[in-house]
């Protein structure tokens, strides 16, 4: 791959590369830029740039090896211009090599993780931190309550509630994304036909019309096994955990 023919000269880089200092937070290792007669290298997260001939290489190297932030690496981009005789090829390199930037490789000019003179490089990328994590949901449901015909037992009941426990939880999932420190208990009253839910109310300290209608929805939905009808509340409380 060949790098571009227009590639600032010498005097422009000089000039550029001093009206390009900006801010960053983000490290990165040097990068160089090659062109007849001068090397320009900047390093992040200052952005500061410095126009060196070939002779200063290696000591400004040793300097930014010396820094916290490279002393472990040895990775280093440059870039070339065309025109540059091989002879100062093969001096820069030796100079890179021999400041402990072991891994410096060639990359094309426009690659070059920073921006240089007459507009030669990328923009950095600024470093932002992940999102943290959304808070973990916990839901309890408290065994039935209620008077219980001799043919239907609690044990029952709360098997097939606490079966359907995830989509209770993805009810109050819901409504927290909208309202983050949402909490509190939710207690619904059913009433329990021979298998089916005919209705069903909610009351409790959550207060959040979202969660009530959903969950009182899908109790609606539950299948029980066959018996006498009854009255029954369960009560569900949901919380999160950072």
């Amino acid at each position: 791959m060949s790098l571009p023919k227009a590639l600032p000269s010498a005097s422009t880089l000089a000039r550029g590369t001093r009206q390009s200092e900006k801010k960053s937070s983000y490290w990165r290792s040097p990068a160089m830029l090659i062109v007849p007669g001068l090397i320009a290298i900047g390093v992040a997260p200052a952005r500061t740039f410095e126009d060196l001939i070939p002779n200063a290489l290696a000591g400004k190297l040793r300097d930014h090896k010396r820094m916290p932030a490279f002393a472990k690496r040895v990775d280093l981009s440059y870039a070339l211009d065309p025109r540059v005789p091989v002879g100062e090829v093969v001096d820069a390199l030796a100079a890179i090599h021999a400041s402990g930037f072991t891994a410096a490789r060639w990359i094309p000019a426009a690659w070059l993780p920073m921006r240089f003179a007459g507009g030669v490089g990328s923009d950095p990328i600024v470093w932002q931190p992940p999102p943290p994590p959304p808070p973990a949901v916990t839901i309890a449901i408290a065994s039935v309550e209620g008077k219980l015909p001799s043919d239907r037992t609690a044990l029952q009941i709360d098997r097939v509630i606490n079966a359907r426990a995830g989509v209770f939880r993805a009810c109050y999932q819901k409504e927290l994304n909208r309202t983050p420190k949402l909490e509190g208990t939710l207690a619904v009253t059913f009433q329990l036909t021979d298998t089916a839910v005919t209705s069903a109310t909610s009351t409790g300290t959550l207060r959040n019309p979202g969660v009530e209608a959903c969950v009182n929805s899908n109790v609606m939905r539950l299948r029980f096994p066959a018996g006498t009808p009854a009255k029954l509340t369960t009560t569900f409380k949901f919380s999160t955990t950072p």
